[in-house]
């Protein structure tokens, strides 16, 4: 299956990734249901991130990085700071969904993103992500789970 989107969030102390097929249009839902848990869209901060791939010796995605930049919710989120397969050192953020296997970053450049806070739980974010290559996924996706909240 190809996917046009992907919604990374936290699953057993890990970030993981989800399909979201034509969730990013020209209208964001403003609340997304994932995995049965409601998360609604961060607003009144900067959460444009531009991203570049980690890609493995297939040309496969296997993680992503991107800067920070005043993005205070996912700074501090269980995201990025209580994940196995994360690591921010200042400003920059790598996620490693294919830990251990070989990679190099790509320089995408890719935008078409929006940040989400877990309703019962500021500090649980998830990010919804455009994806922007076209490339497969090495990595496993979720099927199924995350629908817009209408409403």
């Amino acid at each position: 299956m190809f996917v046009d989107c992907y919604l990374l969030y936290r699953r057993n102390g890990a970030v993981t990734a989800a399909e979201a097929n034509g969730l990013i249009g020209i209208d964001v839902p403003k609340a997304l249901v994932v995995d049965g848990r409601e998360y609604r869209i961060v607003e009144g901060e900067d959460t444009f991130i531009f991203w570049d791939e980690l890609v493995d010796g297939d040309d496969r995605t296997v993680g992503f990085t991107f800067l920070l930049w005043n993005n205070v919710a996912l700074r501090s989120s269980h995201l990025l700071l209580d994940t196995t397969n994360t690591s921010v050192e200042g400003d920059e953020v790598i996620i490693d969904l294919c830990p251990g296997i070989p990679h190099k970053w790509d320089c995408v450049q890719a935008f078409g993103s929006e940040v989400y806070q877990a309703a019962d739980d500021p500090a649980e974010c998830a990010i919804l992500m455009m994806n922007w290559s076209g490339r497969e996924a090495r990595f496993d996706v979720s099927e199924g789970i995350v629908r817009p909240l209408v409403g």
